[in-house]
């Protein structure tokens, strides 16, 4: 196993020590980061994980942006890429990300956080219970991808224009009353939880360009989390950022890792035949002598015991050769030189045994004896 370290930070159990985690994961260099948390755990790691990929695991609550899968083979993945198994070009996913921007002209004063999937613009002018429930409080909500088999805010948009995580684009959505509403959707904003959401407008949100928000004053969610309250003298764009941060692709890592076979382990024999002179030689070579080593055991010789001996002494004297031969392109060439005269050697002695057997000049106590040697 490669050694392991941990990182020497104080834990005050906020959110800042998932932040502190990932900046000096960043800062040693680490290759990938393996995450198990939610939506909200995931996101604070973005924010300074930086050039560094991600491979999510999903352990949160309605979890929209980690995906679910197995934890070895995600750990796998994970670890193809770590030992450049892998060319990234092959296996690693550009991903989404909102970018909020509050600025205060008045105050001088800009805040900024982002979301990975979706944020939602809240008519509450206070943060206290940071879960959104209430429909009827939504202004409106801003994705970056919309999965029609998402669970939560998210929902609302899968299910009136479904847009995948790796597409171009994302999607703002506008709500409203009832009474004024072009339509209502039934969405599943909860596990169990069907709500009816009035649809006022949604449109396209096209990479790089800022969308100004409409709602005066409130509070902006991110991630399904309340988060950051405004007032009426700030002024809140929502910017859509493509290719902001790289993850693991699970799903095209081990398909690129049974396609090349990298999961595959090679034979004695296949290892023999590497460095050799001529690697069709020497297979025909190895082959001609597994033939011809199987033509002269007699047919008739049905003892288990004796084949596995004559297996068993085969094989010990075929690994004590290869041990002993040289590296180089020699090696192999030597190896199955040996094996070939090792099997003669054994398909002579098989021959003879079962000549001796039918002229009724060895008995089974012999064989017992060779078993025994």
């Amino acid at each position: 196993m490669p050694p392991s370290s941990f990182l020497d930070t104080p834990v005050t159990a906020r959110v800042d020590d998932t932040c502190r985690a990932a900046r000096m994961m960043r800062e040693a260099g680490v290759d990938v980061l393996i995450v198990l948390g939610g939506d909200g755990t995931h996101r604070a790691v973005v924010r300074e994980c930086g050039d560094v990929p991600l491979a999510g695991l999903s352990t949160g609550t309605n979890d929209a942006y980690p995906e679910m899968r197995e934890s070895t083979i995600s750990g796998l993945a994970a670890g193809l890429y770590a030992t450049s198994r892998i060319p990234p070009k092959n296996a690693l996913a550009s991903n989404k990300r909102l970018d909020v921007l509050i600025r205060n002209a008045v105050k001088s004063e800009v805040r900024h956080d982002i979301a990975l999937v979706d944020a939602v613009i809240s008519h509450e002018q206070f943060i206290g219970a940071r879960a959104l429930w209430r429909i009827d409080q939504l202004a409106a909500v801003y994705v970056s991808y919309a999965d029609p088999q998402a669970i939560g805010v998210s929902a609302i948009a899968g299910l009136l224009q479904p847009l995948g995580r790796h597409e171009k684009g994302g999607i703002p959505v506008e709500l409203c009353e009832h009474a004024s509403c072009e339509f209502t959707l039934n969405a599943p904003i909860a596990p169990g939880l069907m709500e009816p959401v009035p649809i006022a407008n949604w449109t396209r949100l096209e990479n790089g360009v800022p969308h100004r928000v409409k709602q005066r004053a409130g509070i902006v969610a991110l991630d399904g989390e309340r988060e950051i309250a405004f007032s009426a003298g700030d002024e809140v764009t929502v910017r859509l950022r493509e290719n902001a941060l790289r993850s693991i692709d699970v799903a095209a890592y081990m398909r690129y890792a049974a396609s090349s076979g990298l999961m595959r382990q090679s034979s004695l024999n296949q290892k023999l035949t590497q460095g050799g002179r001529d690697d069709s030689t020497a297979h025909r070579r190895l082959t001609a002598f597994e033939g011809r080593t199987a033509e002269l055991l007699p047919q008739g010789v049905h003892d288990p015991r004796f084949r596995r001996a004559s297996s068993r002494r085969f094989r010990t004297r075929r690994h004590s050769r290869l041990r002993a031969s040289v590296a180089g392109k020699e090696a192999a060439g030597v190896g199955i030189m040996s094996h070939l005269n090792d099997g003669d050697r054994i398909a002579s002695n098989a021959s003879r045994t079962w000549a001796l057997h039918r002229q009724g000049r060895r008995s089974r106590a012999d064989d017992e004896g060779d078993l025994r040697q």
